[in-house]
């Protein structure tokens, strides 16, 4: 008799919800974190102590939280692109995906 494989579309869902694989998710985010802080420009050191891992309910992302963070990222007609997360994200061989939070 022939054994059928059923897939589980709920995986990722559910996988994302175990608090376990959240924070080995967050581990392995860690190096990017790393990488960022240190292509991060420093004048006070906000920006840079800012920048962390955070595990939210169904994701585990990367997110600076100082208030210039979105101008050190993307730049400004004053302020030169810096990056310092996409680049820590490449850094680290993960992969960059934008987000609308």
């Amino acid at each position: 008799m022939p054994s059928y494989f059923k897939p589980n579309r709920n995986l990722e869902r559910e996988l994302a919800a175990e608090g376990d694989y959240q924070k080995g998710l967050a581990k392995g985010a860690q190096p990017a974190v790393d990488a960022a802080k240190q292509f991060a420009p420093v004048e006070e050191g906000d920006y840079r102590d800012g920048i962390e891992v955070v595990i939210d309910d169904d994701a585990v992302r990367i997110d600076a939280k100082d208030w210039k963070s979105h101008f050190i990222e993307w730049g400004t007609v004053d302020t030169p692109i810096f990056a310092p997360l996409r680049r820590g994200v490449r850094a680290a061989g993960l992969r960059f995906k934008e987000s609308d939070r």
